[in-house]
């Protein structure tokens, strides 16, 4: 027997064999499976993409949007982290679809001016200044006075301060929608457009609300209504009542009631 043979075969084989085994591998790891990073925010993995890089770019585009938007800068409260694996190019996620789900994921903090009253925090704006002059525009606009009166003192009934501190940024409002919000007592209040045709005594019967309800929550001083106008429908719980006090004379009609009494003991025989 050719031992030398034998041990030719066997070697040849063996790096036949080696050849195999490695061409199986660069076939999953290129074809079949290819080199990825999972992404994990706050330990919870969200999805797997290509490059660690890609993933960065689109948080600091996220992180930049977010600034412009509150005008402030933030801070992210998460974790986020990567971890090298491979993956099926199937399982890849797209740059759209990634900042859409870190956009929904992600928290950032920032400070803002607190609009606190009787010790609870019911509106947050971006500055303390924003905050001064969203309560000077209540005094302004539920202290106005009519017509023969002066105006001499405007008030909140309740305990108003502002404070300063750092929030989760998707809590600030703009100084209108911080506005709607106090006057309205509520975050998403119902909202009705004018068209043609309406009135406040139609609007409220068919909404099942009062005409002075749809006034008070709109700041109306006039029943008269335009067109594609934006009214609120809500019953308006204010978190926040403005007492102006006033001085001055008009007249007023007072609705009474006539009621005749006959005296018997005066009547004529």
């Amino acid at each position: 027997m050719n031992y030398s043979f034998l041990q030719k075969n066997w070697r040849m084989s063996v790096i036949i064999g080696l050849i195999f085994v490695l061409s199986g591998f660069l076939l999953w790891a290129t074809v079949i499976r290819t080199p990825a990073y999972a992404v994990y925010v706050d330990s919870e993995k969200k999805f797997t993409i290509k490059s660690q890089d890609q993933a960065e770019k689109i948080l600091a585009d996220i992180k930049s949007e977010q600034q412009q938007k509150c005008q402030q800068k933030l801070e992210l409260t998460n974790k986020v982290e990567y971890n090298r694996v491979f993956a099926h190019r199937q399982d890849l996620v797209a740059e759209t679809k990634m900042k859409a789900e870190l956009t929904k994921a992600l928290n950032f903090k920032t400070m803002a001016a607190a609009v606190v009253v009787n010790g609870k925090t019911v509106a947050y704006v971006n500055t303390s200044t924003e905050a001064k002059k969203l309560l000077a525009k209540l005094k302004k606009d539920f202290g106005q006075v009519e017509e023969g009166e002066k105006l001499l003192s405007v008030a909140f009934d309740e305990k108003v301060t502002i404070k300063e501190q750092k929030v989760n940024a998707s809590k600030v409002s703009s100084v209108d929608g911080a506005y709607e919000k106090i006057i309205t007592g509520t975050d998403n209040p119902q909202k009705y457009i004018v068209k043609e045709g309406d009135s406040l005594w139609l609007i409220a019967r068919r909404h099942d609300m009062y005409v002075d309800d749809i006034v008070r929550a709109n700041n109306l001083k006039s029943e008269n209504l335009s067109l594609d106008q934006e009214l609120i429908l809500v019953t308006s719980k204010p978190y926040i009542t403005v007492v102006a006090k006033v001085e001055g004379e008009r007249i007023e009609t007072i609705p009474y009631e006539t009621k005749v009494i006959v005296d018997k003991n005066s009547a004529t025989t």
